[in-house]
């Protein structure tokens, strides 16, 4: 297996050498480690849910029986603990824990039990056979092994700083984002095998946290921001009468929020707020005998009166109810909600790093995560390297691109200049319309003119059918739900076609700023409704708009019409030229957190020569579940579209002989399970097409590949290296060895150049392969289709397909009426905050026939 593995290394390109942020472990554990899991092993009663209670019970636990837990045994938070000598259990295997202290007068504090079994010992043999290359891929040993490691390099880091199961965070550098947030750096840091050799992989990293301090501000921070950050000192008194939505929205926001009581300096232990109380300090309860409300407690126990006396409380605990002037938010709380979309454009501004300044920061990390003085790494024997590993790589040849009058362009730094060319297949428009619900007419006529000036430009002026004749451009309110704005279009169309006998090919619709709701109606009309190609514009990029601008409206337009801009012509081409080859890209996207929605699939397939044409296929599938559970249908169709599209274009009857299946959003932890599931559906959808059309032809032979783009392994030029204009590797950098997993065919490719901060590379690997494709064939084959992507004269990060798929995805919200998340919705009640999938099949509707051949999600 590692010789096989050891071979599948490319050669093509011109050598690069660049550092990583991996670490070399030098030494590894040369003692055994007795492992107590999860499976009849480290649990709790009663049951604990908390990742940091489990913490801090286990904590407690070693410190009440230090006589057994010595040293201290490195615990994961969940349910794996590792010890380095065998623990001397009782014979119950229970420990009795209490977790608080006694406060006279207070309820006595819970007592737990945490049982423990052993079920396991790693062995130093274990990653040996790993680093080899002697162990299967996903094989269970193997897992138990590196999170050992992974447990043991982050136990002293975690002991005082906030973190999540793969970063440790600090307050170093923090920003406040409105919202009642702020953003941390971090460190991300995952062990990885590779041949011969254990790395560790630190990058830095950032997280949304809740700001500390007093509750009042926070809250008025987040309700500023959700009602539009008017400017001057928030009124305190909007929290008297809050709307239901405003009333939810902070529900969910503060929902398990710890937070300490503090009356006269005093501060209390933590506890997390459990409910919203309106008017809560009038909240009457009984004391000593005595019913009185809790703004009459305070007076009394704590001679103080309240500032804001009608304004909400929380429930906290085990019921107490406080008001918000006597707490405080806990510090290092990370905010697990989705963000707030004017708070992601300041994330990524404060994530932004070149890449000199992210090595820098790489190279701070192991101080932080304390790899030096932690006993427990200590006791463990291992030791990592203060130095990043460096690794020779290759950058692969740019393809040309080719664009119309069969001219070619050439590429530099990861990109090529439209000014001068056309596209290869401009597509024809009959009639047109500009809809305004923002502007006026002098704005529309500008836009007519400058898309005008720009089709032309392109190839798709009158040569190439584009109607002299100007556009209908229209006035509409966009008030009211998705109807009213689907019949104002509609009436559109119907005058249009009673002045010209024809449909609009297209709707350019001006919008305002914040106009989601318009823009998810006017997607759903065009994409499901009835089937017309819809491009939005914001009225302040139209008015600002230069002339590149206008063009890379114009290819977006082409490609929703279901023309062709360009192609990227190599080695990839080439390749996929000596057989019928059908390129998939398929991806679930999942909710965000806390959301009732279901998760949707997509699946967008090739139907042409040379990779330019797509079409897309989306379904909606229980939430979170990463499967593609209608995959075979999926594939069926996607098969079929490949054959009607040869039938119709080229009048030939072909199918595809070879499918390469891109499958975007695994983690590793999935690969083994989802791909042999997913294989398995993929040639069923191949024999249902067969079986459909009495095929006796071969069958098409499969590759499946997965994509990551979610990972944390990035490159650094050395001094003296060529860089891009962002001080990045060159596009085509490709690394296929050192930092590898030794097990699987796998590797990065860094296909596009950078444009601001560090370029993330994609992650390839190979997880089932009938068609016996080379290194080198199929590195090429993923950089050339890095340069389809139709709305961009540059490289994109990933293939085409696979970034079309996560396109797909994303449009979800246009294919119902009423996409909407109970857990965000007014009327919701607790009975009926989850509607079961079989809802949501019935009202998805798929897009429009009409748009089959065309690329409507650009």
């Amino acid at each position: 297996m590692a010789n096989q593995v050891a071979a599948y290394r490319g050669t093509k390109g011109f050598a690069y050498s660049a550092k990583t942020n991996m670490f070399e472990i030098t030494k590894l554990p040369t003692s055994n480690f007795h492992h107590y899991d999860n499976i009849s092993s480290v649990t709790f009663e009663p049951e604990v849910k908390s990742g940091r209670q489990a913490r801090e019970l286990v904590d407690t636990m070693q410190i009440r029986y230090a006589e057994i837990f010595d040293p201290i045994c490195p615990f994961d938070g969940r349910r794996n603990l590792f010890s380095i000598r065998e623990l001397r259990i009782p014979a119950t295997g229970r420990f009795v824990v209490t977790f608080g202290r006694e406060i006279p007068g207070r309820r006595p504090p819970k007592t737990y039990t945490v049982m423990l079994t052993k079920v396991s010992v790693v062995r130093p043999s274990t990653l040996q056979k790993l680093l080899d290359g002697r162990s299967a891929y996903g094989d269970a040993d193997q897992l138990v092994a590196l999170n050992l490691l992974h447990v043991i390099l982050r136990h002293a880091a975690i002991q005082k700083n906030p973190h999540t199961p793969r970063a440790i965070f600090t307050e170093a550098g923090r920003k406040d984002i409105d919202y009642g947030l702020e953003i941390w750096r971090g460190f991300h840091q995952s062990v990885k095998p590779t041949l011969g050799k254990m790395l560790v992989n630190l990058n830095a990293t950032n997280a949304a946290m809740y700001q500390a301090g007093p509750l009042l501000r926070v809250v008025m921070s987040y309700v500023d921001s959700v009602m539009g950050g008017r400017g001057g000192r928030p009124d305190v008194r909007q929290l008297e009468q809050m709307e239901p939505h405003l009333k939810n929205s902070l529900t969910k926001f503060l929902k398990k929020l710890r937070v300490c009581k503090v009356v006269n300096g005093q501060k209390s232990r933590s506890r997390p707020i459990k409910a919203l109380i309106m008017k809560g300090a009038q909240t009457k309860f009984e004391k000593d005998g005595v019913e009185i409300t809790v703004e009459r407690h305070f007076r009394d126990t704590y001679n103080v009166r309240l500032s804001y006396p009608n304004i909400f409380a929380v429930q906290i605990g085990a019921g107490e109810v406080i008001p918000l002037e006597f707490l405080e938010v806990e510090p290092g709380q990370i905010y697990k909600g989705q963000i707030p979309a004017s708070c992601r454009s300041k994330m990524l501004e404060f994530a932004k790093m070149r890449p000199t300044q992210r090595l820098e920061s790489v190279m701070r990390a192991q101080s932080v995560l304390d790899y030096r003085n932690s006993p427990v790494i200590r006791q463990s024997g291992i030791q990592v390297s203060e130095q990043p590993v460096e690794v020779r790589g290759r950058v692969l040849d740019t393809p040309l691109i080719g664009v119309g009058q069969k001219q070619q362009l050439r590429v530099k730094d990861g990109a090529w200049n439209m000014l001068r060319s056309q596209f290869v297949h401009p597509k024809t428009i009959n009639a047109w319309a500009i809809v305004m619900y923002a502007g006026t007419m002098e704005d529309g006529q500008r836009c007519a003119t400058e898309l005008k000036k720009s089709f032309q430009d392109l190839g798709m002026g009158e040569y190439f059918g584009f109607p002299p004749q100007p556009p209908a451009i229209v006035q509409l309110n966009g008030q009211g739900n998705q109807d009213s704005i689907a019949n104002g279009l509609l009436n559109v169309g119907k005058n249009m076609y009673e002045r010209t006998k024809q449909n609009p090919d297209l709707l350019v619709v001006i919008l305002p700023q914040n106009a989601e709701p318009i823009r998810n109606a006017v997607k759903n009309f065009g994409d499901v409704r009835v089937g017309v190609a819809t491009q939005c514009m914001r009225l302040d990029k139209l008015r600002s708009g230069n002339d590149q601008y206008f063009k890379n409206i114009i290819m977006k337009i082409n490609a929703k019409l279901g023309g062709t801009n360009f192609a990227s012509l190599g080695a990839a081409s080439q390749w996929m030229g000596t057989a019928p080859t059908m390129l998939v890209g398929a991806d679930v996207s999942h909710p965000g957190p806390g959301s009732t929605l279901p998760s949707v699939s997509g699946v967008v397939s090739s139907m042409d020569e040379l990779a330019t044409r797509y079409t897309a296929t989306t379904n909606v599938q229980e939430t979170r579940v990463e499967r593609i559970v209608d995959l075979a249908e999926m594939m069926a169709n996607a098969i079929e579209m490949f054959w009607k599209f040869q039938s119709k274009t080229h009048k030939r009857d072909v199918m595809p002989a070879r499918i390469c299946f891109f499958r975007d959003g695994l983690s590793e932890g999935e690969f083994e399970s989802v791909s042999a599931y997913e294989m398995e559906l993929i040639q069923k959808g191949i024999d249902m097409v067969w079986k459909r059309y009495e095929r006796t032809g071969p069958k098409p032979k499969v590759i499946y590949i997965v994509v990551i783009k979610r990972h944390h392994v990035r490159f650094f030029p050395l001094p003296s290296s060529n860089v891009d204009r962002s001080g990045n590797a060159p596009a085509g950098f490709v690394i296929d060895h050192s930092i590898t997993n030794p097990t699987i065919k796998n590797w990065y490719l860094q296909s596009h150049s950078g444009l601001l901060g560090t370029s993330r590379p994609g992650y390839y690997t190979v997880l089932h392969d009938q068609i016996g494709i080379g290194p080198d064939q199929l590195q090429e084959l993923c950089n050339g289709l890095c340069y389809n992507f139709a709305r961009a004269t540059r490289a994109v990060s990933i293939p085409t397909p696979v970034y079309y798929a996560d396109l797909v995805c994303a449009r979800a919200k246009f294919h119902v009426q009423q996409w909407t998340d109970l857990a965000d919705s007014q009327s919701a009640s607790e009975g009926d905050q989850v509607l079961g999938i079989e809802h949501y099949k019935r009202v998805w509707k798929q897009r429009n026939d009409l748009l089959k051949y065309n690329s409507y999600w650009m």
